[in-house]
């Protein structure tokens, strides 16, 4: 008579024991669901700070280039050189200058034939829209209004898609062509006349990895301020208007809130080849190509979202190891402490 009544109360003990353990893993749970909202929120901070960062890289580097072509245009070999000589400054100075400026055109004014080049084709697309003066007094020219800036979007047999987990190169990097007028005076102190046009064309190449695990820094993506992806990691984006993406809807939202001067980071859909959930960080920068104070680029860090919670799945095995080993340690708490009752 004794064996089968401790056989039934080591199955009422254990069955005590193992409601009591529901709770360990409900705390288990929750404690997850917290850890996983803490890693997703640090994502969204960093990507947002990540945006902030490009956004601030691509106004240094058109800076930068803007300084290089009117420093370049204002060289005293213009005044006199002929042909070959400012062909050759033009060879010099496209070695010395930075990898992301591709060549430098001379066109003369206002007839426009090539001087000088050592591009393989004419880079500039059309005359600048506000005219430069064809005579000015000394200084009477700011540096901001001597540069005239066009965006060049890659020929479709330039884009070539990158692979998954590819850390290369960009697959269409946008080009800039940036102008300046080259005035020659007779006389020290007396009206310069327009006679050339300095032309120096560069790429804004951003250099991410595009699904690297755990990455906060996210890849680059340009959007002007009518929803043309002037910069896209993957090909078949650039040149399209947000309007045509599947997460139209998300994307006019960044584009708003980003022109109006928030910085976040938003979750998207389907705006990469692998069709996975990504999240962006956000911003704004006055556009280069616009006269217009108003207009505005908007700069986004884009990461995949498992990317971005790679330091989650640690967590993750670290709380089913616990809670296994609780479990474990109850049962065989029960058939211990069972048998010796």
């Amino acid at each position: 008579m004794g064996y089968p009544s401790q056989i039934s109360f080591r199955r009422f003990l254990l069955l005590r024991l193992v409601l009591l353990s529901i709770p360990v893993v409900l705390v288990g749970f929750s404690t997850y669901r917290k850890a996983r909202s803490g890693v997703l929120e640090t994502a969204r901070q960093n990507l947002t700070e990540s945006a902030v960062r490009k956004a601030a890289s691509v106004r240094s580097s058109i800076d930068s280039i803007k300084a290089n072509v009117l420093t370049a245009s204002d060289a005293a070999i213009f005044q006199n050189g002929s042909p070959q000589e400012l062909q050759a400054y033009l060879n010099k100075l496209t070695d010395r200058l930075p990898d992301n400026v591709r060549c430098l055109q001379l066109t003369s004014f206002p007839t426009d034939e090539i001087v000088a080049s050592t591009c393989g084709q004419t880079i500039s697309k059309t005359l600048p829209a506000r005219e430069w003066p064809s005579i000015i007094k000394p200084g009477k020219i700011k540096d901001d209004q001597r540069v005239y800036i066009q965006t060049v979007l890659p020929h479709p047999q330039e884009m070539f898609p990158l692979e998954k987990g590819d850390s290369g190169r960009p697959a269409s990097p946008l080009r800039l062509v940036m102008s300046a007028p080259v005035y020659l005076s007779p006389a020290v102190n007396r009206p310069s006349q327009l006679r050339y046009v300095l032309s120096l064309e560069s790429t804004l190449s951003q250099r991410e990895a595009v699904n690297k695990p755990g990455s906060l820094a996210g890849y680059t993506v340009l959007i002007d301020l009518q929803g043309t992806i002037l910069e896209h990691p993957y090909a078949s984006r650039v040149g399209r208007n947000i309007n045509q993406e599947e997460d139209a809807q998300r994307l006019d939202g960044v584009l708003r809130n980003a022109i109006d001067g928030k910085k976040n980071c938003l979750h998207l859909f389907y705006f990469d080849n692998d069709r996975q959930e990504l999240l962006a960080g956000y911003t704004s920068i006055p556009s280069p190509v616009s006269t217009d104070k108003e207009g505005r680029w908007v700069v986004l860090a884009v990461t995949r979202l498992d990317s971005a919670l790679a330091g989650q799945d640690e967590i993750k095995r670290v709380l089913i190891a616990l809670v296994i080993g609780l479990l474990l340690a109850n049962l065989l708490a029960t058939l211990y402490i069972g048998r010796d009752l």
